[in-house]
């Protein structure tokens, strides 16, 4: 899952709390690829996560 997504250029999210979403929580690796693009892009920005279900 490793560098699999990438920032719009389009977005400022420079400074804001982001709210990552994922149905199912089995590794962690979807939401840790996603929240390090994040913060790679958008070094002061605030992750938080939430999931429905654990496998």
């Amino acid at each position: 899952m490793d560098k699999i997504f990438r920032c719009s250029n389009e977005l400022d999210l420079h400074d804001k709390h982001i709210l990552l979403l994922d149905d199912v929580l089995t590794t962690g690796a979807t939401l840790a690829s996603a929240g390090n693009t994040l913060l790679d892009k958008f070094p002061g920005c605030r992750i938080s996560i939430a999931t429905i279900a654990k496998a």
